[in-house]
């Protein structure tokens, strides 16, 4: 369940400190260091941030930002705190399919380290469709890429 993440600042600043050192944390930040997201008390209108919860506990971090004047998704962000939990991409693919049906957004942007394997191999897909209409494999592709990076 995706809940706002201001409510659980603690619980996510925490999960990603003790991720510090990890290779994963390269995957997720893009380079060799890191900075925490930060948790306004007031919502922006274009900067989305979700804690994933399974039950009461905090198993992961989702964020995206949504422009509402050129209709594009990008900036996503995916952190999962426990690897291989398929609630996390449950979450996320309903999230992504109600954004999509709801903003109907005419960009998707996201930037990921392909594979997670290699940190030199940074790609950036970006994919543009007429406007209000993001295509059906353009949206399986970024899911496949998202819930690959969260697993």
């Amino acid at each position: 369940m995706l809940e706002p993440a201001m409510l659980h600042k603690e619980a996510i600043i925490n999960g990603l400190k003790n991720h510090i050192y990890d290779n994963e944390m390269i995957f997720y930040s893009g380079w060799n260091g890191y900075s925490l997201p930060e948790f306004p008390n007031e919502f922006d209108g274009t900067n989305y941030r979700y804690a994933i919860l399974d039950g009461d506990k905090v198993i992961g971090f989702f964020c995206y930002t949504y422009d509402m004047h050129s209709r594009c998704l990008r900036n996503f962000g995916l952190y999962s705190f426990d690897k291989g939990n398929i609630i996390i991409g449950k979450d996320i693919l309903c999230e992504i399919r109600r954004i999509i049906k709801e903003y109907k957004p005419h960009r998707m942007e996201w930037r990921m380290v392909g594979g997670n394997i290699n940190p030199c191999a940074v790609c950036t897909p970006v994919f543009s469709a007429a406007p209000g209409r993001v295509s059906r494999n353009a949206f399986t592709l970024a899911m496949k890429s998202l819930l690959r990076a969260s697993i």
